[in-house]
């Protein structure tokens, strides 16, 4: 929950016009610390070590599995200078946004032309906050913060889903499981470090937080409960508008007659709680109007944004409502990538297991998925697709509904057998799952694409040397590729200027498409014109600068506009930096 409190605060300090500036964010975490020091001495005498039935070591296989995980995390990064890909790159301008301001980067400026921008921030402010708190130089260290944090995080979603499991469940055997297919097993969420999707990656680690609060919320029906399920609901919507929406469905599911006592719906009991009553009971409804009423109040100044920026259509922007047929196909390297297809099929083992056990947890979670399934595919009754919910964000996420009904399969299909097992059958499962984990995390060691890598240690140096030395009102051009459609992306390290450096460069982050239209035509007309440029000579460089307004070129070996070796022996240029790799020019 600490990530969609933090994204609530921002917001309502960003509304009310404040801002956390050091040392208030530090002295924010003593406090919390003391509270939290006083809370458990208080409570001490209730305090007892947890027995897991004959699972006595559940929580340190679980640690075992988390630090196995993290290493292999850390070890999948360990090959990259900045983050990869185009994604890190605008997360790195919002970070910097975010930690400069001490409040939401709802605006770009001086940066980019973009205002009130509908980019969902929670990751952002929650990094920046922890950069503050850090107290160390914000742009030097940010790549550094992206990377590292972002490993911590995907390695943290094999706790939280191993909670997510054992909650659903009540078997602990079912927590194991689902910690080693998320931390070991499947590709994602480890390969959104090559996509940089560190947005998506916060709102699959809250996803679990949310599930089980609505869940607490239909169980105890107190204010406290629904506070907290709202709460995690409305930060959630500010951290990823998709993984929002899964939580939404979920939380339709369970409100429309479908929530049991824990105790029960893991046991496959078929009889209704007394407090589950029929299908659509007013207490249940209730309860899902209150947490969606005190949801959106919370969330209110952030809905606005979103509502406010919506556009009818389809366009390069994520404002447009509509999708197409190409951006929401299935993406089907994705879907078959690594181990999904034997993920798939444990997973309809765990599907037929459930069923035969009369579970209903495994019958919300496949109602579950086969409702996000069709948000993701409105063609199929004749509605147009919608922009922000893509089957691409489904492939990417479909490690969720694996690893619960796997962990069901094996947790059901171990009690089945129970009986005939020795004692120490526990340890034996436990030990089996490791090495199955450590088998599958050395097969994908090297998750990060090489296509993906964009900068190098080169490019790095160059940056830091260009955040020094050049004026702060330098123009700089970088070599361009064309990436969606209209949009354009850097081929190199010279993309990086802007967000680390604060230099203006002709091909910005591709959050430039949330600008006024004016302003968007303006820089489009550049990038596709350098898009269809090759290799140019240093005549044509000069003449493309002086044209445009450029004063410095950033050239790479081998670049796709702007070759270093083409350009370092004409006199119209001065060379000011250069390494192995980079070299920037000044046009006399």
């Amino acid at each position: 929950m600490s990530i969609t409190i933090l994204a609530l605060c921002y917001e309502w300090l960003t509304i009310f016009k404040l801002a956390l500036h050091p040392p208030i964010p530090l002295l924010g975490v003593v406090a919390c610390c003391l509270c939290l020091a006083g809370s458990v001495w208080r409570n001490r005498r209730q305090i007892r070590p947890t027995r897991l039935d004959s699972w006595r070591l559940g929580p340190l296989v679980l640690v075992v599995i988390l630090l196995l995980t993290f290493g292999l995390r850390l070890y999948q990064a360990r090959d990259l200078a900045l983050p990869a890909w185009v994604d890190g790159l605008h997360h790195a301008l919002l970070i910097r946004v975010a930690a400069e301001t001490g409040q939401v980067p709802l605006s770009l400026r001086p940066y980019l032309p973009v205002d009130q921008l509908p980019f969902h921030w929670g990751y952002h402010t929650f990094t920046a906050f922890a950069l503050q708190v850090a107290g160390v130089p914000i742009l030097s260290t940010l790549p550094n913060a992206i990377l590292l944090q972002g490993q911590i995080l995907n390695a943290l979603t094999t706790l939280t889903y191993a909670g997510l499991a054992q909650w659903l469940l009540r078997r602990p055997l079912a927590g194991i499981t689902a910690a080693v297919v998320v931390g070991l097993v499947s590709i994602m969420p480890a390969y959104y470090l090559s996509w940089g999707r560190y947005t998506l990656l916060a709102g699959v680690l809250v996803l679990p937080a949310a599930m089980i609060a609505f869940q607490l919320a239909l169980q105890h029906r107190t204010w406290r409960s629904v506070c907290a399920a709202a709460m995690v609901l409305a930060g959630l919507s500010m951290i990823h508008f998709v993984l929002f929406v899964f939580a939404g469905v979920w939380f339709a599911v369970l409100s429309l007659g479908w929530s049991v006592d824990p105790q029960h719906m893991a046991l496959g009991d078929s009889k209704r709680t007394q407090s589950s009553g029929a299908w659509w009971k007013a207490s249940e409804v209730t309860v899902l109007v209150q947490v969606g009423i005190l949801a959106l109040v919370l969330a209110l100044p952030w809905l606005v944004v979103i509502v406010s920026r919506a556009q009818i259509g389809a366009g390069a922007s994520g404002t447009y409502i509509a999708g197409n047929n190409s951006y929401n196909a299935m993406p089907t390297d994705l879907l078959w990538a690594a181990n999904n297809r034997v993920l798939l099929a444990l997973a309809g083992c765990g599907v037929l297991l459930g069923l035969f056990r009369r579970a209903r947890i495994v019958a919300l979670l496949i109602i579950w998925s086969f409702l996000i399934i069709l948000l993701a595919n409105p063609l199929l009754f004749g509605l147009p697709y919608l922009s922000f919910i893509t089957n691409e964000t489904l492939a990417a996420t479909l490690f969720i509904p694996c690893a619960l009904l796997i962990a069901a399969g094996v947790a059901y299909g171990a009690g089945w057998i129970q009986p005939i097992l020795p004692h120490w059958w526990p340890n034996l499962v436990a030990s089996v799952l490791i090495v199955i984990g450590l088998w599958s995390g050395w097969n994908m060691r090297d998750v990060v694409r090489a296509d993906t890598i964009l900068a190098t240690t080169s490019d790095r140096m160059a940056i830091s040397w260009a955040s020094t030395h050049l004026s702060a009102d330098a123009r700089v051009l970088v070599n361009t590729v064309g990436w969606l459609a209209d949009v354009d992306r850097g081929s190199d390290g010279g993309w990086w200027l802007l967000p680390l450096a604060g230099r203006m460069v002709s091909t910005p982050p591709v959050v430039y498409t949330y600008a006024s239209r004016t302003d968007v035509m303006a820089i489009q007309r550049l990038t596709s014109h350098l898009r269809g440029l090759g290799g140019l000579d240093a005549g044509q460089v000069a003449d493309l600068m002086q044209a445009e307004g450029y004063g410095y070129v950033y050239a790479t070996e081998g670049g796709r506009q702007f070759d270093a070796a083409r350009l370092r022996d004409s006199s119209r240029f001065e060379v000011l930096y250069h390494n192995d790799r980079v070299t920037i020019l000044r046009l006399r």
